[in-house]
């Protein structure tokens, strides 16, 4: 959801007043706080600015205060406030409609018993401008309520939030009078259906105040809510040409939509291998144009692996961090974190603490505990800490000054380490066994994290929680295993994920993904496999919408039908994805399924399969040429080049401007004994290729050992001469050789 909405025009009132300037001066101040602190001090401003008796006050004192409390409200929902502050923002709101209607109040009372001037007060600007500002306050305090909601995702009260807030917004939609309240109140309830999960009836909602303010195309509402449905259409990636980056600082509404984008990208570059330089240019502009955030922040690291190595200013320093830290490279996380402060970053508007502490398991694990020890007392220090490094800090104390005593086991040393063991312990909670439970989760060494799961089955309530931290390591030891081919690995896991689901409770047991999982596993370690497959039929019927589901279904069958060697159960997959020719998922999961086919060189498996897939991707022009790549390969080690070259053939008419295309088309060619069509195929390469780059020489080495013997080699030769202090020890030898012909 985009953090802004739009703010009510109030028009000028006819007394004037003391307060104006101040006013004004602080509407200024909320439209650029910097953070919640900045905010809040705003805040206690506009209350004082405004606790005085009515009769000090004019009717625009309360409109632009309505004004102010606008502009707090929405810059609280950019900026992402905690929970704590949009509750004194609704206090506020309310406090200020309580005096504005004491206003009114006043407003009747100075008419005494006058019916012509009380007449008269009714049908002026003034009575107009006061119940403006006194409906505004209601409409802003909905949108603190909701910007309460979205502060606590996880919250049980988050509900009641949500309630409240649609209360407020149909009150103040029906304010026909005041057509921006009424219109900003339509895209309030747009936001509360998409923050339920109603995504259609949010959509709806969007697109129907759209169409209202269709004569109105420079509306501010109408912009938002144009901004929302861009951003539902890059969700469901039915946006292909990507907007231009403006040179302009972006607005909140298009900030959203370029995040989006950047993501949109890093998930093709995860599925498809595609360049990442288009995301990093968006997240660029993001960070440059202030919308850093921890919620950003936390979505460009769930795709770190595609992001790294792109240009993010100080930022890819941190990436390049965790991503050393995931794969256990501490001396390189070691370097890179130092890179990140040195530059300023962790002056950046982002909780650094959880990579701060990184920082510190990177030092402790490259030998380095003193230096671990001062940063710890350095994070101690920080006025706040990420929860997950509160509750994990204790530990880390512990162990840290564990390692310093065995590197300078001084009596000095040991008395800390035993202070920091007591310490340890005695923040842990009255359970022991829930502590352990606690450390178990927390920790990265698979071998720590069993150790505190032991001492944790002391506790039989705790069972449940056991099974699922179990579940969830051995979920995440399963998908290495899977990445890298390890059947043995993955049957053992398999075993242990199968162990941990019996232990959960019986309801969580029969939740659609549990169940998948379960068959998953079963078809692992190939138990029953029909009857798994009935199982998982009914089940695929039943979960037709269930999207964390249906994946791990969609695996399973597939790799139950090959292996119950179901070749027809398999086509016929195909086919249906073919037919249906939406599935987005399907087709990711069948197109990974032939990936590993190919390793496991099934190859007469992978042509028949590939060929029945193809149809299903029509209109995806990059995927039909992959599926193509794979059919040639798999075809290729089978021996019917013929079917290949014929194969590839195609596929350079069909993608003239693949360069993979042509490549496959001039090894097949070749391979086949077409000398003629491989020389043209490499040559063709070689025109479309920088002169000298690595595929240009490649295709000029293709090209001199397809020269029959009564070709002239001498341009051939003389062009890849040029280029000589770049070639292998092979390569070199074979232009030598070359040159020979040549010269003789």
């Amino acid at each position: 959801m985009t953090r802004v909405f739009a703010g009510t025009v109030l028009a000028c009132c006819v007394w004037a007043s003391a307060l104006a300037a101040d006013l004004a001066g602080l509407e200024h101040a909320a439209a650029d706080a910097a953070d919640g602190g900045r905010i809040t001090v705003l805040e206690g401003a506009l209350r004082e600015a405004l606790d005085q008796a009515p009769e000090t006050l004019a009717p625009s004192d309360y409109f632009s205060a309505s004004e102010v409390l606008g502009k707090l409200v929405s810059r609280a929902r950019e900026l992402g406030v905690d929970a704590r502050i949009f509750e004194h923002l609704m206090a506020t709101a309310e406090r200020l409609q309580d005096r504005c209607r004491g206003k009114v109040r006043a407003l009747e009372g100075a008419t005494g018993e006058d019916e012509t001037a009380l007449e008269s007060l009714y049908r002026s600007d003034i009575w107009y401008d006061i119940n403006h500002a006194q409906s505004a306050f209601g409409y802003w305090r909905a949108w603190a309520m909701l910007g309460l909601a979205e502060a606590r995702p996880d919250d049980r009260e988050r509900v009641k939030w949500l309630n409240r807030a649609e209360i407020g917004f149909k009150a103040a939609s029906v304010r026909i009078l005041y057509p921006g309240i009424v219109q900003g109140s339509w895209l309030g309830l747009g936001y509360i259906a998409q923050e339920r999960g109603d995504l259609a009836g949010a959509e709806q909602r969007f697109r129907r105040l759209v169409e209202a303010l269709a004569d109105r195309p420079e509306n501010p509402v109408r912009k938002l809510a144009e901004a929302e449905l861009t951003l539902f259409a890059v969700r469901r990636g039915e946006i292909r040409e990507l907007t231009q980056i403006s040179q302009e600082p972006l607005s909140p509404s298009f900030a959203a939509v370029t995040a989006e984008e950047a993501f949109a990208l890093l998930e093709r570059r995860r599925r498809e291998n595609i360049g990442a330089m288009a995301a990093g240019q968006r997240l660029r502009k993001l960070i440059a144009d202030g919308f850093l955030t921890d919620a950003l922040l936390g979505r460009i690291l769930s795709y770190r692996d595609e992001i790294v190595g792109e240009d993010l200013g100080v930022l890819s320093r941190l990436i390049d961090a965790e991503f050393a830290y995931a794969y256990q490279q501490y001396k390189t996380t070691v370097i890179k974190y130092r890179q990140f402060r040195e530059q300023g970053g962790e002056q950046l508007p982002i909780d650094v603490t959880p990579f701060h502490y990184h920082y510190i398991v990177a030092l402790v694990s490259t030998d380095l505990p003193r230096e671990a020890k001062a940063e710890i007392e350095l994070l101690k220090r920080q006025p706040h800490l990420h929860p997950s490094v509160a509750a994990a800090l204790p530990k880390l104390n512990w162990l840290v000054t564990e390692a310093v005593y065995a590197q300078h086991p001084t009596e000095a040393n040991r008395q800390h380490l035993e202070q920091v063991a007591n310490a340890f312990v005695g923040t842990a909670p009255r359970d022991a066994a829930t502590a352990h439970l606690g450390l178990a989760r927390l920790s990265k060494d698979p071998a720590v994290a069993a150790r505190h799961l032991r001492a944790a089955r002391a506790d039989p309530a705790l069972r449940g929680d056991i099974a699922l931290t179990e579940l969830h390591r051995g979920i995440s030891l399963f998908n290495r295993a899977a990445a890298r081919g390890d059947t043995v690995q993955e049957e053992t896991v398999a075993k242990e994920i199968l162990k941990a689901l019996d232990d959960l409770p019986g309801k969580q047991r029969r939740e659609p993904w549990f169940r998948a999982l379960s068959l998953q596993m079963r078809t692992v370690l190939g138990r029953d496999l029909p009857k798994v497959l009935a199982e998982l039929d009914a089940l695929l019927a039943e979960a037709t919408n269930d999207t964390r589901a249906r994946p791990v279904l969609l695996w399973t069958k597939l790799r139950g039908l090959a292996a119950t060697g179901d070749r027809a159960g398999l086509l016929g997959m195909a086919d249906a994805l073919a037919a249906r020719g939406d599935d987005t998922e399907g087709e990711r999961q069948f197109y990974q399924f032939l990936l590993e086919l190919e390793r496991g060189k099934n190859f007469d498996l992978v042509a028949g399969l590939a060929e029945h897939f193809y149809p299903a991707l029509a209109g995806q022009g990059q995927d039909q040429r992959q599926v193509s790549l794979l059919r040639i390969r798999a075809l290729t080690a089978l021996g019917r080049l013929d079917e290949g070259f014929a194969l590839a053939r195609g596929m350079t008419q069909e993608f003239p401007d693949s360069g993979d295309g042509w490549q496959t088309y001039a090894e097949i060619a070749e391979r086949s004994n077409r000398a003629v069509e491989a020389d043209r195929a490499w040559a063709r390469i070689a025109a479309a290729t920088p002169a000298g780059s690595p595929r240009w020489r490649d295709a000029m080495l293709h090209r001199l050992a397809l020269s029959a013997a009564d070709t002239d080699l001498c341009p051939l030769v003389n062009k890849l001469a040029s280029y000589r202090h770049l070639l292998n020890a092979g390569q070199a030898k074979a232009l030598v050789q070359k040159e020979g012909v040549c010269g003789s």
